[in-house]
């Protein structure tokens, strides 16, 4: 029984054997599974390490993993940034030579620096916008600090009087001679008077409160405003709730400036006379220059001319003028309006003696001339954009005529409603010297 063998069938052998290699296959299969997910346990671990382990950060800000890495990437932004600079450069050069009217080598210059960098003109209108941008911000801080400077200086200053004036006038540095503090304040105001004069030059007197802060205090005395306000709008002028002082009331309320002209330009075409043959008719270009210059003491020069203002402005400085034909009278304020009545002076006339045209004074002849003439005037004050009554605009303007021998009378209205504004515009020569303190 012992050496007995059993004999398989030849299928169930080839069974048994089948099921060996299905076997082997499968613990073949188990091993790679088992060694892959051991293999992407380890690069989990690895990554996981590498994660956590601390970056080195460069001077810029950036993550340096390898230094073969970062030398390449430091060699790339520097080969960049070389080359953006140096097209910025020439861009900049192209527009210098554009503005100096060398086109052909700013065309060069910019082909040069496109060729370098395509966009370089969108970088740099963003980097001069960046540029603008930051440096703004601190000056929006910078003026709303100064603002708030010189609100507590004013409100400082403000409460300063005369009366404490030697308090706060003093040399800044030793003095080997008298200072001008040294003064009295009663001194100070009389010479204040003589800058402000009979002109009232009240802007000569602003800008010499901006010498220091006696002199702003001496500046901001009421009395000189007072006299100021009271020769401009009257001696029944008063200080109404309105104002809060009488120079807030020189500044608001509207007046005439006496330190220069108002000047108006007038153009307009006239038909002239046609040809013998009536082929063509001429028309005529005709452009003349008004002038009105007023004084303190209400005196009134209205002057038509077609000479420019250069050849004609210092002829108007005094109340006499020589200039032929200027209308001379006296004006009155109420409110925004000036009403003026004016006469001719200076005429010409021809003297069939002397066979020649004289002037009405030199005439030898002393006779009345046959008709008087005076003109009404009537002159609105208006402010322009960025300044207080600035021009004087026309309401009214009418002749008036006499005739000495019938006693009759005349009116001609002239229709102002085509009459050029008349713009102020200041003269320096005209308050050059005081002759009279206000």
């Amino acid at each position: 029984m012992e050496n007995e063998e059993f004999i398989l069938p030849l299928g169930a052998e080839q069974e048994s054997v089948d099921d060996e290699q299905n076997q082997n296959d499968e613990n073949t299969l188990e091993e790679r599974l088992s060694n892959f997910r051991q293999q992407w346990k380890n690069e989990l671990t690895s990554s996981a390490s590498v994660a956590n382990k601390p970056r080195v950060l460069s001077a810029a800000g950036r993550i340096r993993n390898s230094p073969a890495r970062e030398k390449s990437t430091g060699l790339k932004e520097d080969v960049n940034a070389n080359q953006e600079e140096k097209a910025k450069c020439l861009f900049m050069e192209g527009v210098i030579s554009e503005r100096k009217g060398q086109m052909y080598e700013a065309i060069q210059y910019y082909r040069h620096a496109i060729q370098l960098v395509p966009d370089i003109e969108s970088r740099i209108s963003e980097f001069s916008s960046s540029n603008t941008a930051s440096s703004s911000e601190p000056s929006v801080n910078g003026d709303d600090d100064e603002d708030e400077e010189l609100e507590d200086l004013t409100a400082q200053l403000s409460t300063l009087t005369t009366d404490t004036i030697k308090h706060h006038s003093e040399p800044l540095y030793p003095q080997k001679e008298t200072h001008i503090s040294a003064l009295p304040v009663e001194l100070l105001l009389i010479l204040f008077r003589w800058v402000v004069s009979s002109d009232l030059d009240l802007r000569s007197l602003e800008q010499l409160s901006m010498v220091c802060r006696g002199f702003y205090v001496c500046a901001r005395d009421p009395e000189l405003w007072r006299e100021s306000c009271l020769k401009i709008y009257g001696k029944s002028c008063i200080l109404t709730k309105e104002y809060l002082s009488w120079r807030h009331m020189y500044l608001h309320r509207p007046h005439l400036q006496f330190n220069g002209v108002y000047i108006s330009k007038t153009s307009y075409y006239r038909q002239g006379e046609p040809s013998m043959d009536n082929l063509y008719r001429p028309w005529h270009l005709v452009e003349y220059y008004r002038y009105i210059r007023v004084f303190s003491d209400g005196t009134m020069l209205i002057y038509n001319s077609p000479d420019e203002p250069q050849n004609v402005l210092a002829k108007l400085k005094y109340k006499t003028s020589p200039l032929p034909g200027i209308m001379v009278g006296r004006y009155r304020l109420v409110s925004d309006l000036v009403t003026a009545v004016l006469h001719k002076e200076n005429m010409k006339e021809y003297d069939p003696i002397l066979h020649r045209y004289t002037r009405r004074k030199h005439r030898i002849s002393m006779a009345l001339p046959e008709s008087e003439q005076t003109f009404h005037v009537e002159l609105g004050i208006c402010s322009g954009i960025n300044r207080i009554n600035l021009k004087l605009e026309f309401k009214h303007y009418s002749c008036h005529t006499r005739y000495r021998t019938t006693g009759n009378s005349n009116i001609t209205e002239f229709d102002v409603d085509h009459f050029a504004p008349l713009y102020f515009s200041r003269v320096k020569s005209y308050n050059s010297a005081s002759s009279m303190p206000l």
